[in-house]
């Protein structure tokens, strides 16, 4: 991945004191962060260890975020609809460059188109599966596709059974 000019600038690691500075710096870095994850296939974000590395640490120019400011980033992502704190006290965030709506809605609109109404798909069939191989969700991380379908289950799309396993999850998709 080539890193934006940005990146390279040192006050885009520090919080701006400006409000309408800040909420520019916070977009950039959301854009920055979903494009970085949808370069590394990455869905999660370990705030006290990732701090330290790319994308939130560029040791060319001696910058790290800190890690209150890449929780505030985080928050925002997580408004926004592409994120997902795994935990309370907000040390794990699960992050997809589509918004888990979106997901919801490709994976339903898959369903409809081949007509997964009368049996279980596990997780593991949705990312991995033969049936799958040319959609957008083929080995998107299973934490984002049951995300997704929690979604669909509370609009009455889909019914998820759980299994041992995150991708021996299954779920059962209904006509609506």
């Amino acid at each position: 991945m080539e890193w934006p000019p940005f990146y390279h600038f040192p006050p885009f690691f520090s919080v701006q004191s400006v409000k309408i500075t800040k909420d520019q710096q916070i977009s950039m870095w959301i854009n920055f962060i979903l494009d970085f994850q949808k370069y590394s296939k990455k869905n999660l974000i370990y705030i006290e260890k990732d701090v330290n590395s790319p994308p939130f640490s560029n040791p060319k120019i001696n910058r790290t975020l800190s890690v209150d400011f890449l929780r505030l980033i985080l928050d925002e992502l997580c408004t926004r609809g592409y994120g997902k704190w795994q935990d309370d006290e907000h040390t794990v965030c699960s992050t997809t460059w589509k918004t888990y709506d979106e997901w919801a809605n490709i994976l339903y609109k898959w369903a409809v188109e081949t007509s997964h109404f009368r049996g279980i798909c596990t997780i593991y069939e949705l990312h991995s599966g033969d049936e799958t191989t040319d959609t957008e969700f083929y080995n998107l991380d299973s934490s984002v596709i049951l995300i997704a379908l929690e979604i669909l289950e509370e609009q009455g799309k889909a019914k998820i059974v759980k299994g041992e396993t995150a991708d021996e999850n299954g779920v059962k998709f209904y006509e609506v």
